[in-house]
């Protein structure tokens, strides 16, 4: 059984109220009546003053209610890569045994209003967020939050706030939640043929195949007797019946070439540095695919030779976590494309080196390359941090003149 402080474990944060506009409008209409009833001294007005009143009572024993007894858990976070969307599940119940909960927004935040919590998913991925309409006394649902990831690497996932207007919209209300998570954003994979490959590594880096008396696999080569060893599979059962005794087939046998992939991003960042993984992630892929056992190697990730889709899934994820600068203001910076790549045979019989444009022109298609998406705080957010940023300078500029 875990133990409480759990970082991975749900546990509440805060809980606040916050007025906005409908509510601000409701206030002040109620305000205006209250004059009213005083000068016109008209009980119609008093009376109507008494419900505008009761509602925001009942609104604040209601709503309070309705959040206090929400409880969520952060289920399944998938990897994904890069142009894809990512999903969240959530798990959220409501503990009353009397009072429902309506119109519930579930969003992602990435810190709190003091700063704390801090998170990175929004360097990675778009805002997620999910809605729950209704959540009856003691109902438990699980719900799933979508975003669009856009950027490689990992993004880390703590704070997951609750919000709602339940029930009469007077007050936004919201419960804020900390569960530590985190989701590995692998990069795009350009997509490169093996016309590509071929051009530039001059046909050495597939497979090589030798006769032998044994294979079962590959292409035909000729037919001969059975002898000792032989598999049964390899028998030609229609060759034996004409020719009255055992014959096998002689098949070729493929030598998986062996490769490494080594890469120098030099002094690239931003978006040269994210392109350049994409390309080498497709180059991977395609080596491997075409039957290369493929060894990666950069100065922070050394992938041993493998082959086949597990080979293909431990490269993307190795460049996945390569160091991801932060891209630099200035054009002459950002427009770096000093990365190269050298592909060298570990057989010692062949190598080519790419510059960052020959590498970029393998792939002839770009168009579904993600780009960033700007993350913005929702406007509660945005005017919460902004009062508190207007409270502290206040505190301040009042200390130094005491």
């Amino acid at each position: 059984m875990p133990a409480p402080t759990d970082p991975t474990l749900p546990r509440i944060i805060a809980r606040r109220y916050q007025l906005h506009l409908p509510g601000f409008v409701y206030v002040l209409l109620t305000a205006l009546l209250v004059l009213g009833a005083v000068n016109s001294q008209n009980n119609l007005l008093f009376a109507i003053f008494g419900l505008a009143v009761a509602g925001i009572i009942v609104s604040g024993v209601v709503s309070g209610a309705a959040i206090m007894g929400l409880r969520i858990e952060r289920e399944i976070i998938e990897d994904v890569e890069a142009g894809r969307d990512i999903r969240v599940r959530y798990r959220i119940r409501n503990n009353n045994w009397l009072i429902p909960s309506a119109g519930l927004a579930i969003e992602e935040v990435t810190t709190d209003r003091k700063g704390r919590h801090a998170s990175t998913w929004s360097r990675h991925v778009s805002p997620i967020a999910a809605f729950v309409p209704w959540l009856r006394a003691g109902e438990e649902l699980i719900v799933e939050g979508k975003g669009k990831a856009h950027t490689r690497g990992t993004a880390t996932l703590n704070l997951v706030r609750i919000t709602t207007t339940f029930p009469f919209g007077l007050t936004k209300k919201y419960v804020l939640f900390s569960q530590a998570s985190a989701a590995l954003i692998t990069p795009w994979t350009a997509p490169i043929d093996k016309s590509s490959v071929a051009r530039v590594t001059g046909g050495w880096e597939g497979e090589r195949a030798h006769r032998t008396t044994r294979a079962l696999e590959g292409e035909f080569f000729a037919m001969r007797d059975y002898a000792r060893g032989d598999s049964p599979r390899a028998v030609a059962w229609r060759a034996t019946a004409r020719r009255g005794h055992l014959v096998v087939r002689q098949n070729t046998e493929h030598q998986r070439r062996r490769l490494a992939l080594e890469i120098n991003p030099a002094t690239m960042r931003g978006a040269p540095l994210e392109i350049f993984i994409a390309a080498v992630a497709g180059l991977g892929n395609a080596l491997v695919s075409q039957g290369a056992e493929l060894e990666l190697r950069a100065d922070n990730a050394s992938i041993a030779a493998g082959s086949g889709p597990r080979q293909q899934s431990r490269i993307t994820r190795a460049l996945a976590q390569l160091p991801s600068p932060p891209g630099l203001t200035s054009p002459t910076k950002t427009n770096d494309h000093s990365g190269s790549i050298l592909l060298r045979s570990l057989d010692g019989d062949g190598s080519t080196s790419l510059s960052y444009e020959q590498l970029i022109a393998l792939c002839r298609d770009w168009s579904a390359f993600p780009t960033p998406i700007a993350h913005r705080p929702t406007t509660s957010t945005s005017l919460t941090m902004l009062a508190h940023r207007v409270f502290r300078r206040g505190s301040a500029s009042k200390g130094g003149q005491s």
